[in-house]
């Protein structure tokens, strides 16, 4: 038969509801749309999660000496592709407010890698104050006993199980090249090199009062995102939805089988036969694409690419076990199976 005539006979099909396009197309639509959402979720929890775990600062990682670090060879690390580094460490003297002479503010000295480190957005040239410093002493200068200290930033530092010394403190940028006494790196995804790297930065690799620690270790020592991924117990619904959309579209077809037969019986081919069904198909096909993308676009992924992916990865199996199904049902057509099933029907 001509490809034409396939087309024709196929569109017939589908507008006079032989081919039973509205019931499938209503069946994978909402199976696929289900799906999607749930996959989407599951996906979107974990990556919550990874947000969760880098908002609490759980993915710097510290290696501490006193006196032992170099700040410009840990600002250097930050020239790894992924990597965020900065130095750290207890200024001299703490900044006395002027209203507070009674008492200091907790002082340390960063360099330039720092404020990203910890969220917090620089405007111009000044310290940084973490968030409750600034709820008591407010201003965007700083009015200390020593003079009037601007400040270019604010920090939040919420009790979330990260370190506390700096809930309450100012951070002053320093260009000073003397030793430090940490080094904080992060990168994501997470690396295990990353302490090697770190350890680069020491002015004496081997001495014995080295600690390597987490910013925030409440959240565990590392976010195995790819093996959560990879465990994820809706891994399973993507070939699961296109084993349903073979069943579905396969239980479809086995009700056409007299057609199929009296077909068979009228001089079609097996071959033009299947084209007709596959032909047909595209009528529940593009219903089953729609009904991914709404249901992806309805969990409301964290980025595009998500969602695209998400739509796919359960659109995709659907139609091809949709096409399976339909493939399984043709197969057996045959004109010497007629009568067989018009008795059947009777």
């Amino acid at each position: 038969m001509r490809w034409s005539a396939l087309a024709v006979e196929a569109w017939r099909n589908v507008r006079s509801g032989t081919a039973l396009s509205a019931q499938l197309a209503a069946a994978l639509a909402v199976l696929v749309g289900v799906l999607c959402a749930v996959v989407l979720a599951d996906t979107a929890a974990l990556v919550a999660r990874a947000g969760q775990y880098r908002e609490a600062g759980a993915d710097v990682l510290i290696v501490r000496a006193e006196d032992g670090v170099d700040p410009v060879a840990c600002d250097a690390l930050a020239g790894t592709a992924g990597v965020e580094s900065g130095a750290v460490r207890r200024a001299n003297a703490d900044l006395v407010a002027a209203v507070l002479p009674g008492s200091s503010v907790p002082t340390w000295q960063i360099t330039g890698g720092v404020p990203a480190l910890l969220g917090a957005r620089v405007e111009g040239a000044g310290i940084l104050e973490s968030r409750e410093v600034a709820a008591t002493l407010g201003g965007a200068t700083l009015a200390t006993t020593g003079g009037p200290a601007p400040v270019a930033g604010v920090y939040d530092y919420p009790h979330d199980g990260r370190r506390t010394d700096l809930q309450f403190a100012v951070l002053s940028p320093t260009a000073s090249t003397t030793p430090f006494d940490e080094c904080w790196a992060r990168t994501w995804p997470p690396t295990p090199d990353l302490e090697s790297l770190l350890r680069t930065a020491l002015l004496d690799a081997h001495a014995d009062d080295i600690e390597v620690l987490q910013l925030n270790g409440s959240l565990g020592t590392g976010f195995a995102g790819q093996e959560l991924f990879a465990s994820r117990p809706t891994r399973w619904l993507p070939p699961l939805a296109g084993l349903a959309a073979a069943v579905v579209v396969l239980a479809a077809g086995r009700m056409r089988r007299l057609e199929f037969a009296s077909a068979r019986h009228s001089g079609v081919r097996l071959a033009d036969l299947w084209l007709i069904v596959m032909l047909e198909g595209a009528a529940w096909a593009v219903p089953v694409v729609l009904a991914a993308a709404w249901g992806a676009l309805l969990a409301r992924a964290p980025d595009p690419a998500t969602t695209a992916w998400t739509a796919a990865s359960i659109a995709v199996p659907a139609l091809l076990g949709g096409a399976a199904g339909a493939t399984l049902a043709v197969l057996p057509s045959r004109e010497s199976a007629l009568f067989a099933h018009t008795r059947a029907r009777r």
